[in-house]
């Protein structure tokens, strides 16, 4: 009898054992998921042609208002604050430089002064030093023309 429920102790402890792994996946899996969300009617893409690890792309994805809301409660998206403008504007700016070196300035229409508290962000960003960028991605969301914006360089 006690080894009936020695057996039956371990069995348990193993389908709680499947039951935090198969949840530590699905979170796994929830937080790589990428942020640009499904329902965008238009994409306008410009990416860098015969790159291989070094390239710049540039990208524009149109939603409806009814979509702000998958950026407002999305936990991969920040609300810009007014004390982060000026960090989400240099990327920006080193951004249009890189295009400027490449002479691809046709194809990069961001305005910078659409950046303003209430949007949201998503950054993926590796800096040397907080005036050398060398590796971002950044999603912004201009919550008044609900436009998202990506751009990508890679040095």
């Amino acid at each position: 009898m006690i080894h009936k429920v020695e057996r039956n102790i371990v069995i348990v402890i193993i389908a709680i054992m499947l039951v935090i792994l198969v949840f530590g996946v699905f979170q796994l899996i929830q937080e790589n998921k990428s942020p640009i969300w499904n329902g965008y009617y238009k994409l306008e893409e410009y990416r860098e042609e015969n790159s291989f690890q070094d390239y710049t792309d540039y990208c524009k994805y149109f939603y409806t208002e009814k979509d702000d809301e998958k950026f407002i409660n999305s936990k991969q998206y920040h609300v810009v604050e007014n004390n982060s403008i000026e960090d989400i504007a240099g990327y920006f700016d080193n951004f249009k430089k890189q295009m400027e070196n490449q002479n691809r300035l046709l194809e990069y229409d961001f305005d910078i002064s659409l950046i303003s508290s209430g949007d949201y962000v998503h950054i993926k960003a590796d800096k040397e030093t907080d005036l050398n960028y060398y590796s971002y991605s950044i999603y912004f969301y201009d919550i008044e023309t609900h436009i998202l914006y990506y751009i990508h360089y890679n040095i």
